[in-house]
């Protein structure tokens, strides 16, 4: 049996083997593609520069890297203004940066199964203890004493887990995402990351343009799935702005655009990443609150190991939502002003926080200081999360009361 037995190779899933394994622990990490597809989900590939800083992974570099900006330019209708972020951003090679995060996994003993395809969760007396998975055209059986749930959106293992865990919870809203990988003549500042919030094009979303140098661009758009009808024809739309050369690559994903879950731990499972979720509600970037959600759980494994993999142990890896998922909880409160609020009042909070003098006027704007009241609200309540299975109903309760009064 080994100690952990990990499900997707992704982000959130290669970042914890790595920690793992780093930390002495056995571990298998199995994927259903092989290095070639690693972390190949479609979206924008921004990486926040707080991730890399918190948890000691190296920066991407050489052919990892695209660009590192710490600018945002965010473009409201008929308004635009840049925000200068309190930490960067990278726009990276997925695959190339995600190859090395799995190099470092196997070079500290993480063993990967590639072309290895989860197909049930095993659970004996109340707890999860392996997996069946196809590998090599064969059945095989895995076990392990910590089984983690890292298959990306699917949530192949969560989806199995019985409906009264904590853990089980389905995020409350999902997005539909078109990316394109695009060639281009230069367009504007190569340095910054570009954000538009446009009714027409992504009603409820927003579509971005991410700089890959000076002839490349991620380009996409997301929307909610009842607007969906129209994503693919609005993405050509937006294609038809821009000044394109070519097409490299175009697909689409879903994306959980949700607060933090209520718990990312059951009896024998961890679930991290897109399968959580573990993501940023307002913009969707989920690179770095996984890596960063993978880098709090792994650092508790001594103590569960000590403590003989107890659920009840298990429950400390759920420091993420008092540390990043926290803050991820506070931008929920802005996506739901996003939704609520008319583009013209949008425009006029924005413009508060354009630069320093005219923040100054936030004090004597009634809508920005509610909205900054239940952002700190709801971050002191998810500071305050439970630290045993005991307190979790009552947190909860809580949790929907303030989600009852985000009216704006």
């Amino acid at each position: 049996m080994t100690d952990i037995l990990i499900v997707g190779a992704g982000p959130a899933g290669s970042s914890f083997a790595k920690f793992a394994a780093e930390k002495g622990f056995s571990v298998i990490i199995i994927d259903s593609g092989d290095t070639s597809t690693l972390w190949n989900k479609p979206c924008g590939n921004g990486l926040v520069e707080r991730a890399i800083e918190n948890t000691g992974l190296r920066p991407p570099s050489g052919k990892e890297l695209y660009i590192k900006t710490d600018f945002v330019k965010l473009s409201p209708p008929a308004y635009n203004f840049q925000i200068k972020l309190l930490g960067g951003i990278y726009v990276i090679n997925r695959n190339e940066f995600g190859k090395r995060i799995l190099g470092e996994a196997t070079s500290a003993g993480a063993r990967f199964l590639k072309k290895t395809t989860f197909t049930k969760v095993i659970i004996e007396n109340g707890r999860v203890v392996g997996i069946k998975a196809r590998h090599d055209r064969k059945m095989i059986e895995l076990r392990a004493r910590l089984v983690v749930d890292a298959s990306g959106f699917s949530s192949r293992v969560k989806s199995q887990l019985p409906k009264d865990w904590a853990v089980s919870e389905n995020p409350k809203v999902n997005w539909l995402c078109y990316r394109g990988i695009v060639n281009v003549q230069t367009m504007g500042d190569l340095n910054s990351v570009y954000m538009y919030l446009d009714s027409e094009l992504s009603p409820k979303g927003y579509w971005w343009y991410f700089p890959q140098g000076k002839s490349q661009a991620n380009i996409g758009l997301g929307v909610l799935p009842e607007n969906s009808k129209d994503l693919v024809k609005n993405y050509e739309k937006l294609k038809s702005l821009l000044p394109i050369t070519g097409i490299v690559h175009e697909a689409g994903a879903p994306i959980p655009m949700s607060r933090p879950p209520l718990s990312l731990v059951g009896p024998g499972i961890l679930v991290l990443g897109d399968a959580a979720p573990t993501i940023d509600p307002v913009t969707g970037e989920g690179i770095g609150p996984s890596i960063e959600a993978a880098y709090l759980a792994a650092s508790k494994l001594k103590n569960i190991q000590e403590a003989e993999w107890t659920f009840e142990a298990l429950w400390s890896m759920n420091e993420y939502m008092r540390d990043v998922g926290s803050q991820m909880a506070s931008m929920d409160v802005v996506k739901e002003v996003l939704w609520q609020v008319d583009k013209d009042r949008i425009q006029k909070i924005l413009s508060l926080f354009k630069n320093r003098k005219s923040m100054l006027k936030i004090p004597f704007n009634p809508l920005a200081l509610k909205i900054l009241f239940k952002m700190r609200q709801i971050r002191r309540h998810y500071q305050k999360y439970p630290k045993t299975p005991d307190g979790l109903t009552k947190w909860t309760k809580k949790l929907e009361k303030l989600y009852s009064s985000l009216s704006f």
